[in-house]
């Protein structure tokens, strides 16, 4: 449903409309990550983003004392993320998210509040990484800008760099370049730079992937014309 931005938990048994369906109340933020968490216990269900609990989520099926789960569904043919549906006036089929997902963990336990808190606050912000060195848009000439042109052609050795490693706070394990999906090279200590020296020609994608210590990934390519 186009104008519709928030995140739902739906559960459906078999081809009937869904047991179970509730949205965060709001709409969210379109280019921003979201810890979404989901628990049923004995006492019901409910639901936390960002480590805090939707206190005012949005019933369209079932209720809070709900506490059907995984095993209490008699076909367990289907588990989705990101597929499911609102009411049969907005979305009388079911529709796809529109978005990405990093992580997915289901518990054989009803996590606590204050765990599903230190599980946001151990994933935090999602690692993000840039490749500041070379620049797109240069004339490298033995690893030194000369001019500024539309496209990045190197001559001699180039220096990649990643200027820029945002992880949210966790360790940084490891930054590994690739040359047209080879890996070359892996820096464990910023600063996290490589020259690549070897003798090449034509058009080549260098790749930076970084690893932090939550297990995140994260990339950022820079494509470049070598003369020699």
């Amino acid at each position: 449903y186009p104008v519709i931005r928030r995140l739902y938990v739906t559960w459906v048994i078999g081809k009937q409309i869904p047991v179970l369906c509730y949205d965060t109340g709001f709409h969210v933020d379109e280019d921003e990550w979201y810890h979404f968490a989901v628990t049923v216990g004995p006492d019901g269900n409910t639901g936390y983003l960002n480590g805090a609990e939707l206190v005012n989520r949005y019933y369209n099926f079932g209720a809070p004392d709900d506490a059907l789960f995984l095993d209490d569904i008699p076909v367990q043919d289907q588990l989705t993320i990101g597929y499911g549906k609102t009411n049969d006036v907005k979305s009388p089929g079911f529709l796809h998210y529109r978005g990405y997902v990093d992580d997915v963990r289901v518990y054989n336990r009803s996590l606590s509040a204050g765990e599903i808190s230190e599980l946001y606050a151990m994933g935090g912000a999602p690692l993000n990484i840039e490749i500041t060195r070379p620049q797109n848009g240069s004339f490298l000439l033995f690893d030194h800008k000369i001019w500024a042109i539309n496209h990045l052609v190197a001559g001699g050795p180039v220096t990649v760099e990643v200027g820029h490693v945002a992880a949210g706070g966790r360790p940084v394990e490891q930054v590994a370049f690739y040359v047209d999906d080879v890996r070359r090279f892996t820096d464990d200590e910023a600063p996290y730079r490589w020259t690549w020296s070897q003798v090449a020609w034509g058009k080549h994608v260098i790749t930076a992937v970084a690893t932090d210590a939550a297990g995140h990934h994260d990339r950022d390519t820079v494509t470049v014309w070598k003369l020699f």
